[in-house]
């Protein structure tokens, strides 16, 4: 019944996903799953109608669009992900929720740890938690700043090695739009949407 109800539940929040329509992280293109983060929401929407030919052709227009310095420090980012972060994914070390999160933003300033359930919960701060597996209960917390104001980032420890993003900061949004505009800027957004509108749709 247990079991049942998880299942349940699951689905429920799938639904509730595509209701809302939230983008979903891409799965079986391994380009877009990489670069999906650093997107500008209408590229996204462009790659997903192309055809397969025309999705080559956007690959190599999307950093022809932008300075040789964004391609640059991307690839320096992939690289730190790909050896700090491949104990968590150890066959695409960058498709995790920390790497996706260092390759949009680069490194946090600050970071720190915190165990136990009253991370998220005080309420039950108090209770006895003896005999409990501390280390599945750690989460760790990226903590950038914007325009003076705190952006942080929850990621709980998911057993055996994974660390799953829990919660974000209220500026969060804003956060990573200013790192798309600037740091993986556009430079003549009327070419690059000249060029895009060449490419063929798939319908």
């Amino acid at each position: 019944m247990e079991e049942k109800m998880r299942k349940w539940a699951v689905l429920l929040s799938f639904a509730i996903l595509v209701g809302c329509g939230v983008n979903l992280l891409p799965t079986k293109d391994e380009w877009f799953a990489l670069h999906y983060f650093i997107m500008q929401d209408f590229e996204k929407t462009t790659y997903r109608d192309l055809t397969p030919e025309d999705r080559v052709k956007f690959q190599t227009m999307f950093w022809e669009a932008r300075t040789s310095e964004a391609r640059q420090e991307f690839q320096k980012r992939l690289e730190y992900v790909n050896k700090v972060h491949k104990n968590e994914n150890p066959l695409q070390p960058w498709n995790t929720d920390r790497s996706r999160v260092f390759l949009l933003n680069g490194p946090p300033a600050y970071i720190s740890e915190k165990t136990g359930f009253d991370t998220y919960d005080p309420r039950i701060a108090a209770q006895d938690r003896s005999g409990e597996d501390i280390t599945s209960m750690t989460a760790v917390v990226w903590q950038y700043q914007h325009k003076e104001q705190p952006v942080r980032y929850t990621f709980q420890h998911s057993s055996p090695r994974e660390y799953k993003l829990q919660s974000i900061g209220q500026f969060e949004k804003e956060f990573e739009q200013f790192n798309k505009d600037t740091l993986y800027l556009i430079v003549d957004k009327e070419k690059y949407a000249a060029g895009l509108q060449s490419l063929k749709k798939s319908k």
